[in-house]
């Protein structure tokens, strides 16, 4: 490892325990050690290129505290000897593009950090895809290894780091050991809650309290909670006691990820929703390779029931054959999410997802939604709360 310009800024990162709030959870001190461990002139990234469908905890806290994000991309750079820094930001994302340029020159790091605004592709957010985006190519995923640790932006070592996380930062350095214990995440709330939007809790908050005093409760009785919109498997309203730690969450099947948290009533179709999912998987396809772009159209053709399976399988073993082929052969992690997320919840409703195919209403009068379609009303509201800052 090649020397550190500051141990105590790293040794108080690692007792803080701060993991990464871009889906993740690994261990922040983990990943700047290995980005130390590599030979050459490193770069720093912060990653704002949030795309996660229903998740607005990164552009509120770019929104809400833009110094704690830049201020935390250059104690990072101090700790690794980067000499430049770059902010990387959806398309879209020009109140947050505003707010970061001030906050770089009233921070005087105008001249060491620069921004770059992507487009706004799911699969542009991930880390290696806006690497190509900032060298000006299409933002397409990178095979792996090497990691960007190792080869990054420009071939040099590079940190990228969510800038939720980079905002943690300065107080896990301040605070080391004791910043665990009033940690507190970022959460995405909506779907059907009176009070949709983005919160800061604390991490021994359960998920049933947060919904009921941030969310100001469920607009009708709970179907399912997914943690992490289409990343997770759903919750029962009899998990809902959980706490918010990925540990908690993982040990009930799911996971916490970004941490947005769709709430779904009751009245919901859930072949609808599994539907709504494999959609989201092909739309968002960034088309690099095949495996992945015909394997979401098949996924969702044979959910919806527009691509008849084989004659020799059944709907259930032709979607497994399918999503096998995607998690084996895909480029990204895309392939491999797309994979899991439509067959965890086809198990999970397959006797009335086949009873749909055949055209037969299991539970006649069940809303149909796709609240993870671009100009659903469900994503609208976060929208509405973020334009009233």
């Amino acid at each position: 490892m090649k020397p550190r310009t500051d141990d105590h800024t790293l040794n108080q990162l690692e007792a803080s325990g701060l993991r990464g709030r871009g889906g993740g959870w690994f261990e922040t001190y983990r990943k700047w050690c290995a980005v130390l461990a590599e030979d050459g002139r490193p770069l720093v990234i912060a990653n704002g290129g949030e795309g996660e469908p229903g998740s607005i905890k990164d552009r509120f806290v770019m929104r809400a505290r833009p110094k704690d994000v830049l201020l935390g991309l250059k104690i990072a750079m101090d700790v690794l000897g980067a000499e430049r820094g770059y902010v990387y930001l959806r398309g879209s994302f020009g109140i947050e593009e505003e707010l970061l340029r001030k906050a770089l020159q009233d921070l005087g790091l105008a001249s060491i950090v620069s921004l770059h605004r992507g487009d706004d592709s799911y699969v542009g957010g991930e880390e290696t895809a806006l690497l190509e985006s900032i060298e000006g190519r299409t933002a397409w995923p990178r095979p792996k290894p090497p990691r960007p640790s190792a080869v990054g932006l420009f071939g040099r070592p590079t940190l990228v780091q969510n800038v939720d996380t980079l905002a943690r930062v300065p107080g896990a350095v301040n605070e080391g050991s004791a910043f665990a214990a009033t940690e507190t995440l970022t959460l995405t709330l909506w779907g059907d809650v009176r009070s949709p939007g983005a919160y800061e809790v604390r991490t021994n908050r359960a998920l049933r309290d947060v919904i009921d005093t941030e969310g100001g409760g469920a607009t009708s009785p709970v179907g399912l909670v997914f943690p992490s919109g289409v990343q997770s498997m759903p919750l029962t309203p009899a998990q809902l006691d959980v706490e918010l730690k990925p540990a908690a969450i993982e040990a009930l099947g799911s996971a916490l990820g970004t941490a947005s948290i769709l709430v779904l009533g009751e009245d919901t179709s859930w072949p609808s929703i599994v539907d709504a999912v494999a959609r989201f998987f092909e739309r968002e396809s960034c088309g690099q390779c095949p495996p992945c772009v015909l394997g979401a159209r098949n996924l969702r053709g044979l959910i919806a029931g527009d691509r008849p399976s084989a004659n020799r399988l059944t709907p259930h073993s032709a979607i497994r054959e399918t999503a096998a082929f995607m998690s084996m052969h895909g480029y990204c992690s895309h392939s491999r999410a797309g994979a899991d997320a439509v067959t965890g919840l086809f198990t999970r409703w397959q006797g009335e997802i086949i009873e749909r195919l055949r055209g037969v209403p299991t539970r006649p009068g069940a809303r149909e939604r796709d609240p993870f379609a671009p100009e659903a009303a469900e994503r609208r509201a976060l929208d509405d709360f973020l334009n009233l800052m």
